[in-house]
């Protein structure tokens, strides 16, 4: 094979006893590196880190959806008043619930109430009325003689008596 040159190594034929790579580097054997316990280590200590503030996260986020469905309902809340104010602003409804809870009548109407067995008033309504005399318990629980009352406790307070110990 005249005017071949060959490469040294070769065996004229073209081809190299050695195969060759494609990368340019050499190969190494497939195994756990110096780089790969590293990344490892590096991969780990940032899990470390992100551990914590995931769970501060995942908490704050649970806390903010308590939260909105609280505001909800307190929108609910609003609203259901400000639908009963609004009523309250009816002459009509003001009535009728004079007659429903506090039993009034309209000059010239006959209002009656019907008492069961018992004694006691049957139906709806409310009882104003304290229990027992009505005179003695308004005088008692009148607003200025509970007044008074505290006024004057406070001006003299009741000593403290001090207790025997047994020997």
């Amino acid at each position: 094979m005249k005017g071949r040159q060959t490469r040294p190594g070769s065996n004229g034929s073209g081809r190299s006893n050695q195969r060759r790579s494609p990368w340019p580097f050499p190969q190494r054997r497939i195994g756990l590196t110096w780089r790969a316990l590293i990344l490892a280590a590096a991969v780990a200590v940032v899990f470390v880190m992100i551990t914590p503030s995931l769970g501060v996260y995942f908490n704050q986020k649970a806390e903010l959806s308590r939260l909105a469905d609280e505001e909800a309902q307190h929108k609910k809340s609003i609203a259901s008043l400000q639908d009963e104010l609004k009523r309250w602003d009816d002459p009509n409804y003001v009535r009728a619930q004079a007659r429903s809870q506090l039993g009034w009548v309209v000059p010239g109407e006959t209002g009656y109430r019907v008492i069961g067995k018992d004694g006691k008033m049957l139906g709806g309504g409310v009882s104003l009325e304290p229990a027992g005399d009505a005179a003695t318990a308004g005088q008692q629980n009148s607003w200025w003689r509970r007044m008074v009352g505290s006024i004057k406790t406070a001006d003299s307070p009741q000593r403290a008596v001090p207790s025997q110990t047994p020997r």
